[in-house]
């Protein structure tokens, strides 16, 4: 059955491939203004009304439990979760230095990287009422280029960012505090915003929010800013922003009532902004009085409407439950959750005690959990380059495009709610595709992508190239997850050989390059190439 599956993904693949010759574009700036004039913007939701999900129970359910030594599988898991994609090298420089010092370097904290745009000191968005039509035009068309910018610079950041977890946790905020370009196009604003989530990636969450209520592009993406009170004759009041901060950022569904969304959007009035980098509490545009939230009467301000919020137990346990989710499984052990949340009230909202103590447990590398996430479209693009040793450097573009087609393109999420991900990632629209880019970056395309020559380089680097079984079995090991079946393997292993027997195999035969090729971009056609 398996075996039938792979030859009919291979054929549709195939057949895909053939009939769109001109994907990715060429010679147009991957902007979303053209991704849409295409009809390349994809956003997918899960479907799972008719499906059960065999649930994952460990036999690990005390986050204490530690695990005292890493095997070198265990070390890939660990990075597979928490990076952007370890190489060889980083796999066995983790796994020399233990878990501990692993994990210091993962919670290390790094510069603030600047990018070298002249564009992220705009401070002032320019006066729209006082343009034609055509320099309207033309700023928002500079906006969108300046956006390509944005994404290549933090691709980049993930690219580079080795063993470190910064960037992990920046995309993680990033769909937590969801906030769309569509919306925000001044681009300026969602740098700043970018750059806050960076600076609290795996800092205090309470702080996070409380600095978030302050944020230029989260005020203009929710409305906030349009939020005010002067007197009982002259107010506007907009729920928007009070509505999420209780239902996605905070609390969760069911924690709180429309009385309480009511009663905090009167403390959240009198916020502005520059929409850059400054924003104002102006106590003239405040609804100051008594308001009842959460069961609590009092003159709630904006900070304190926070800090009512963090004396409940709901913020640490959905927090807890969300970050559960993106670097475990998708369906979170509420035993493990709770005392993740417990970790996080005892340590005052940090986040990187939480997951200290996550990434040390039994639980965590429990064998079962290995493959149970699909891969984002983000991280499928950058690390089947990166693990092949490619330089995205030259071709961003492509990964670009790439991501708008498969429905995570960085800045524009679908809504204030984030990307659905799991399984709305993987479906007949998106695999066919996943499959054209694996084999592109490695066949090369057109005049955007070379032909992969590092082959023979990259093959060197296995313990020993020149033991055909041992190759595959270690490269097996290197780009997946969970292992393909011994008839996978053994078809692999022909394919590898060519009819000869494994011991002609001989390395640097002039045919043995193509062979490696084939095989790599099977692999990469497997079903568990598409899941961590």
């Amino acid at each position: 059955m398996k075996l039938l599956y792979h030859i009919y993904s291979f054929l549709f693949c195939v057949s895909f491939i053939f009939g769109n010759d001109y994907f990715p574009p060429e010679q147009i700036p991957p902007t979303h203004s053209n991704a849409k004039s295409l009809d390349l913007i994809n956003y997918f939701k899960n479907n799972d009304e008719n499906r059960s999900d065999n649930i994952i129970i460990s036999n690990y359910r005390d986050i204490n439990q530690t695990r005292n030594e890493l095997s070198k599988d265990d070390i890939a898991h660990l990075l597979r979760r928490t990076t952007f994609g370890a190489r060889i090298e980083d796999i066995q420089q983790a796994y020399e230095l233990g878990l501990n010092s692993t994990l210091n370097l993962l919670f290390t904290k790094n510069e603030k990287p600047i990018p070298e745009f002249n564009w992220i000191y705009h401070y002032h968005h320019p006066d729209f009422s006082q343009l034609s039509s055509a320099e309207k035009d033309s700023i928002r068309d500079q906006y969108e280029l300046n956006f390509i910018d944005l994404k290549f610079w933090w691709l980049d950041l993930m690219k580079n960012s080795g063993i470190n977890i910064t960037e992990m946790m920046v995309l993680f905020w990033h769909d937590h505090f969801a906030t769309s370009s569509e919306t925000v196009k001044f681009t300026p604003s969602m740098y700043v915003q970018n750059q806050l989530l960076r600076q609290f990636a795996t800092g205090n969450f309470k702080n996070l929010v409380k600095t978030m209520n302050y944020d230029p592009a989260m005020l203009e993406w929710l409305d906030n800013n349009q939020n005010y009170f002067i007197n009982d004759g002259t107010f506007t009041f907009n729920e928007n922003y009070a509505r999420e901060l209780l239902e996605l950022f905070t609390m969760g569904e069911g924690n709180y009532s429309q009385f309480d969304i009511e009663e905090a959007t009167r403390s959240l009035t009198g916020i502005s902004s520059d929409g850059l980098m400054h924003s104002i509490f102006s106590p003239i545009r405040h609804d100051f009085g008594n308001k009842t939230i959460l069961d609590v009467t009092d003159d709630i301000g904006v900070d304190n409407l926070i800090d009512l919020i963090f004396e409940r137990q709901e913020p640490a346990l959905f927090l807890s439950r969300k970050l559960y989710q993106w670097f475990v499984y998708k369906i979170p052990d509420e035993i493990i959750v709770e005392q993740m949340a417990n970790i996080m009230v005892i340590h005052n909202y940090e986040i990187e005690p939480v997951l200290r103590a996550l990434f040390a447990s039994e639980h965590f590398y429990d064998i079962n959990f290995r493959g149970s996430k699909y891969k984002s479209p983000v991280w499928f693009t950058l690390n089947t380059k990166h693990k092949l040793y490619i330089d995205i450097s030259n071709n961003m573009d492509y990964i670009l495009w790439y991501n708008y087609l498969l429905g995570q393109s960085l800045f524009y999420p679908p809504d204030v709610s984030g990307w659905d991900g799991y399984r709305s990632w993987i479906n007949t629209y998106t695999l066919p595709y996943r499959k054209a880019y694996s084999n592109q970056i490695v066949d090369g395309y057109n005049n955007i992508i070379p032909e992969w020559s590092y082959v023979i380089n990259f093959v060197e680097k296995f313990s020993d190239p020149h033991n055909p079984v041992l190759l595959l079995n270690e490269m097996l090991e290197y780009f997946l997850a969970i292992q393909p079946s011994q008839q996978t393997k053994d078809l692999l292993l022909e394919e590898l050989l060519d009819g000869s027997e494994v011991y002609d195999w001989y390395l640097y035969d002039p045919g043995s390059e193509s062979r490696i090729k084939t095989v790599i971009k099977h692999i990469m056609r497997l079903e568990e190439f598409q899941v961590r």
